[in-house]
């Protein structure tokens, strides 16, 4: 009886320590970015959405589609395309993938194996990402370009430099179309 007073003792004051307690605040939910905070993608409004267009380059004809989107609470912006390019020769699938950080700078990645860091330069009406370079001298640079044409409708440009030539030759471009 004794054991069972005891061990009845032990869970009351357990139990009334616990109750002591103070009560634990509800979870939060993700708080929204306040309303009075700048836009920090303002300047890329323009390419927010799904595209789709054809194009035309030293690696054929060119038919795909493109999908630029904030994500992680608006401190990103990813951009995600595939083109299916069609030569004489061969067919040749594309993907490549582009994460904008800063509003200023951005890492690309694709399926050929390439990661390369870009530096994002915004005037009006066009987006410009223009490859960093790296520390070897014998790596051309890259630069792509997105110019704002209205009515839905964008002018993409991708352009090499070869190794030491400031002068950079269009590698493919094309248009598309905003599609939602």
């Amino acid at each position: 009886m004794k054991q069972r007073l005891l061990l009845f003792s032990v869970i009351a004051l357990a139990y009334v320590n616990v109750m002591a307690l103070p009560p634990k605040p509800p979870a939060k939910p993700d708080t929204p970015a306040p309303q009075n905070r700048p836009d920090p993608w303002k300047d890329f409004r323009f390419l927010i959405g799904t595209w789709s267009g054809d194009g035309m380059g030293v690696a054929g004809k060119g038919i795909g589609t493109m999908t630029i989107e904030t994500d992680l609470n608006d401190s990103v912006l990813r951009m995600t395309n595939q083109v299916d390019f069609t030569s004489a020769d061969k067919k040749t699938v594309y993907k490549g993938t582009m994460v904008v950080y800063s509003g200023q700078k951005a890492l690309f990645m694709d399926n050929e194996g390439h990661v390369l860091h870009y530096t994002v330069s915004v005037a009006p009406k066009t987006i410009t990402f223009i490859s960093v370079p790296e520390r070897v001298p014998v790596l051309p640079r890259f630069r792509f370009s997105y110019q704002d044409m209205g009515d839905g409708k964008v002018k993409c440009s991708f352009n090499i430099a070869p190794a030491g030539s400031p002068k950079y030759t269009i590698h493919v471009s094309g248009t598309a179309t905003k599609t939602k």
